[in-house]
């Protein structure tokens, strides 16, 4: 075996591996995205820097429901503002039962606490997993042309690596085809 085709073939398995690592990491996304809402998940990416350094501008959190009487003071919680309109995710520094339960929250990187503290029934979740920087790519997932190249990329790059493949098959065949012609012609010179 030649260097050159040595190189082939570590070259070929590296593209594989990377391939596979590629489509494995899109199926994770398109999991977190999609399905993560039909399994009781919730998928955020955070905008703002009040959580930093435990949670990053531009992070995907993936936060779990979860019963509001077994929240403690240090989980790291998302909730709804009173209108439902923006959702926030800071960490419990305090909790209040007078009458009713309420959280005070605060970010990580915030000097005060938030204003006003937190009612239960606004409490979406507690947060399970924070992937850093994926927020940005899921951004631009969610809109049409987003899935299509995430979709389209690998799809074209596993394509052509299958017309590559047959082409090198057909040009083998055929150089193993003019080699049994050679053979033939040479049997038959041999025997006049």
């Amino acid at each position: 075996m030649s260097i050159q085709d040595s190189s082939h073939k570590t070259l070929k398995k590296a593209g594989s591996i990377i391939i596979s690592i590629v489509l494995i990491f899109a199926i994770f996304i398109a999991v977190l995205v999609v399905a993560g809402p039909f399994l009781g998940f919730r998928t955020n990416i955070v905008l703002s820097g009040s959580m930093e350094p435990v949670i990053s501008t531009g992070s995907v959190i993936l936060t779990r429901p979860i019963a509001v009487e077994s929240i403690q003071v240090g989980d790291i919680i998302t909730f709804s503002s009173r209108s439902g309109t923006f959702l926030t995710t800071h960490r419990v520094i305090d909790i209040e039962r007078t009458p009713e339960l309420r959280f005070i929250t605060k970010g990580d990187a915030n000097r005060d606490k938030d204003p006003a503290p937190i009612p239960a029934e606004q409490v979406l979740g507690k947060l399970l997993v924070v992937i850093p920087s994926l927020g940005f790519l899921v951004s631009y997932l969610r809109n049409p042309l987003g899935l299509v190249l995430l979709v389209g990329i690998p799809a074209v790059i596993i394509l052509a690596f299958e017309v590559k493949k047959r082409w090198i098959k057909e040009e083998e065949e055929e150089e193993e085809e003019g080699r049994e012609r050679k053979e033939e012609r040479e049997e038959k010179r041999a025997e006049e």
